[in-house]
C-alpha cells in the first residue's frame, strides 16, 4: 500500500484506509546505491556456439504444438473460396447488430420492448450510423411477427447464442473446436438449429445456401453429440429477405 506525503487529501487512492493503518509498520526501503560488482562470465572457444545449439534444440522441442484451436466458421470454410458477394452491403457490424437484437427479443420473450430505443443502443454499441435505425427496427418487427418466430415462442425450450467447445481429432493432433449456435429451440420431437444470416442476398439465394450449409452441418453434428438428443430440423434464416431455408 503506497502513501503520499503531499496534501492531496481525499483524492489519494488509499485515503479511506488511513484510520486503520496506524499500527502497520512501514516497509524498510533498501539502499540500492551500493551495487556489488558481478563476476565476469568467461567462455572458452566454442562454448557459445554449443550453448546456442542446445538452446535451439530445446526451442524446437517446445515449439511443437500439443493441441490446436479451431472455430466452426474457419473449419466450415477452410476449402471454400470467399465469394465477392460475401462482403454484404453493411458489413459485419450490421450482422452483429441484427444478431444482438434478435437475441434480446428472444431472451425477453413476452416483454414489451421499445424497439426504437433498443435498436439505437445496439447501433451505438456497434459504432454504426443511426441512419440505419428505421431499417433495423422494421427488420426485427417483421422477423418477430413471422411464422418462424411463432415456432420459437411456442418451443419447449429456447436458447440464443449458445457457445460451445468440444475436443475433435483425438487420434491425430487434439483440436478444440469453438463455436456459437445462433438459435436452438426444442420442439416435441427434437431440436431445431437455426443460423441467422444478414447478407444482402439479392437474387442469388442458392449460392448463399451452398456457402453456409457446411457451417450448419457442423453445428448439428456437435449439438447432437453434446446434448445426446435428436435434431429434427436445421437451416438458415436470411434476415434481408425474411426467409427460413431448411437444409436438414
Amino acid at each position: 500500500m503506497s502513501t503520499y506525503e503531499g496534501a492531496l487529501g481525499e483524492k489519494r487512492a488509499w485515503s479511506s484506509l488511513d484510520d486503520y493503518i496506524g499500527s502497520i509498520p512501514e516497509l524498510e526501503i533498501p539502499d540500492v546505491r551500493a551495487v556489488e560488482e558481478r563476476e565476469k562470465l568467461r567462455l572458452k572457444k566454442g562454448e557459445w556456439e554449443k550453448a546456442q545449439e542446445r538452446i535451439k534444440e530445446r526451442r524446437d522441442v517446445v515449439a511443437v504444438a500439443s493441441y490446436a484451436v479451431e472455430s466452426v466458421t474457419s473449419l466450415a470454410k477452410k476449402d471454400l473460396e470467399v465469394p465477392e458477394w460475401r462482403r454484404g452491403s453493411y458489413g459485419m457490424a450490421w450482422g452483429r447488430a441484427v444478431h444482438k437484437m434478435l437475441e434480446i427479443m428472444g431472451r425477453g420473450n413476452g416483454k414489451d420492448f421499445k424497439l426504437d430505443l433498443l435498436a439505437k443502443n445496439v447501433l451505438v454499441a456497434e459504432e454504426m450510423s443511426l441512419d440505419k435505425l428505421g431499417e433495423l427496427v422494421r427488420l426485427v418487427e417483421v422477423i418477430v411477427g413471422s411464422e418462424f418466430w411463432d415456432r420459437v415462442k411456442k418451443a419447449e425450450r429456447t436458447l440464443f447464442e449458445v457457445p460451445f467447445s468440444i475436443l475433435i481429432d483425438k487420434e491425430a493432433l487434439p483440436t478444440i473446436l469453438n463455436g456459437a449456435v445462433d438459435l436452438a429451440f426444442l420442439e416435441s420431437d427434437g431440436w431445431v438449429i437455426a443460423d441467422f444470416k444478414s447478407d444482402d442476398v439479392g437474387t442469388d439465394l442458392q449460392s448463399f445456401v451452398d456457402y453456409y450449409t457446411p457451417q450448419v452441418q457442423i453445428y448439428c453434428r456437435h449439438w447432437a453429440e453434446i446434448t445426446q438428443q435428436p435434431i429434427k430440423e436445421a437451416g438458415l434464416y436470411f434476415t434481408s429477405i425474411h426467409k427460413w431455408v431448411k437444409i436438414l
